[in-house]
């Protein structure tokens, strides 16, 4: 596979994720989907929320939603942004990393023109 396949299933786990999902932020603003991310990933109990950051955004996972997997393979560190873009339709950054030893997640999103 390399690293295209390794990408490829990646973004198709993600995408499966996020489809039952994708309905709620159907018309919506990128503040709206960012509130409605948070919404969603507290509804999987993961505490989350978001700030504006310029013209971006800051998505913050206060908890791990994968906290055993997560140590033991940061694939699902991939594949948590990969979902977190197929929610939003944003491109997103992985800024902090609790799995590096920081205090928790935090996305960096940017709304594409086409999705502004």
């Amino acid at each position: 596979y390399g690293t295209t396949g390794f990408q490829r299933v990646i973004r198709g786990v993600a995408e499966r994720m996020a489809a039952p999902h994708l309905q709620r932020f159907e018309g919506t603003t990128p503040e709206q989907r960012m509130e409605e991310a948070c919404a969603l990933l507290r509804e999987q109990n993961v505490v989350a929320d978001w700030e504006a950051d310029g013209d971006a955004f800051l998505l913050h996972e206060r908890t791990c939603p994968y906290p055993v997997v997560a140590r033991q393979n940061s694939a699902m560190c991939v594949i948590d942004i990969a979902y977190t873009r197929a929610l939003t339709g944003m491109d997103a950054r992985l800024v902090e990393c609790r799995v590096r030893g920081d205090g928790g997640c935090t996305y960096r999103l940017q709304p594409s023109a086409v999705s502004a």
